[in-house]
């Protein structure tokens, strides 16, 4: 990893643990949980280790629980996101394959590959917290489930096309 891309991700690991800790802790719409934190995991690099990215993610897990009071509920789930991510990569992978160093953005990609590589793994983010957070299934769950997958999955998508990454 180069210098540049390491410092542009221990940034956006400040910048989304303070986001999600200090802004989105307080927007309150009942039903709605709007998390912007598995955007760091969403674009950490392809080659990075499988460990480094599950101690990554468990760190910024862990310091999302404690701005939120939430236990461990966000490091177990950022941990199980950080372990799928090849897994979903693999999935949507590109015809012609992932290049050496390609970066995971819309300018790498293309638009219609970011939106349903984001789409994908915020849709398990979101399954597995709000799993986790409620342990039961109902159409309640369900309402919750969708409505913070939709306003979080546009916040995270907003930002993946307005922030540009040059390395």
């Amino acid at each position: 990893m180069s210098n540049n891309l390491f410092g542009i991700n221990i940034f956006r690991f400040i910048f989304v643990l303070l986001l999600q800790g200090l802004l989105f802790k307080y927007v309150d719409f009942k039903l709605i949980d709007i998390y912007i934190h598995p955007l760091f995991v969403l674009l950490l690099p392809l080659e990075i280790p499988m460990v480094l990215a599950l101690v990554l993610a468990f760190a910024l897990g862990l310091g999302v629980d404690t701005f939120l009071n939430s236990f461990g509920l966000h490091a177990a789930v950022m941990v199980a996101l950080a372990f799928l991510r090849p897994l979903i990569c693999a999935i949507i992978e590109p015809s012609s394959g992932y290049e050496p160093g390609q970066l995971l953005s819309k300018e790498s990609l293309g638009r219609s590959w970011i939106i349903q590589y984001t789409a994908l793994m915020m849709g398990a983010y979101m399954i597995m917290a709000t799993l986790l957070e409620d342990l039961s299934f109902s159409w309640l769950w369900l309402a919750r489930c969708l409505l913070s997958f939709v306003i979080s999955f546009l916040f995270v998508l907003l930002y993946q096309f307005i922030f540009r990454v040059k390395v």
